[in-house]
């Protein structure tokens, strides 16, 4: 048969089939899919949820900031709550004092935690349900913050030792 031509597969050619190009087509999407879905699901917040995570939020910005100025104070006078809850002496260098206040002031029903510095306000945490006076037991520190937003209430209670006066180190 001399004028026809034979097409025959040789072993040095390779490639996909359609079949085979469909079939991974298919398990890519569902794995895309079931991602985002997965995705979706962790970014929709239900109202509790989101309220959760707020009151906790203020709770921990509120520690933060307590506890870096407390622990960086050399002298620290406990105030009632009304609105002063602590005033915090701390020095920079030697030749430099700050004062570093916190006022817990009445807004929409609870209260804000507020940080003066050099005349510069600075809220620190909102949605605070209550602050109950600081409780100095030897050295250390104790304030307990209870943050409400909607029905839910994170408590979180935070432990700082101020540092030495110069004359003690």
């Amino acid at each position: 048969m001399k004028g026809t031509l034979r097409l025959s597969l040789h072993r040095e050619m390779w490639g996909f089939t359609l079949i085979e190009l469909v079939v991974a087509i298919g398990i890519v999407g569902a794995v895309v899919t079931a991602a985002s879905l997965a995705v979706v699901t962790l970014l929709r917040l239900t109202p509790p949820t989101r309220d959760y995570m707020v009151a906790y939020q203020q709770v921990q910005n509120a520690g933060y900031w307590l506890l870096k100025d407390i622990n960086m104070s050399y002298n620290v006078t406990v105030g009632d709550g009304n609105p002063t809850l602590l005033i915090l002496k701390q020095r920079h260098d030697p030749t430099t004092e700050v004062i570093v206040i916190y006022e817990c002031r009445a807004s929409n029903g609870s209260y804000k935690l507020v940080r003066i510095e050099d005349d510069a306000e600075t809220v620190v945490a909102e949605h605070i349900k209550q602050i109950p006076p600081c409780n100095p037991d030897t050295r250390a520190i104790t304030v307990t913050l209870t943050a409400k937003v909607g029905k839910e209430e994170v408590t979180t209670t935070y432990k700082a030792v101020p540092r030495l006066p110069a004359e003690e180190e």
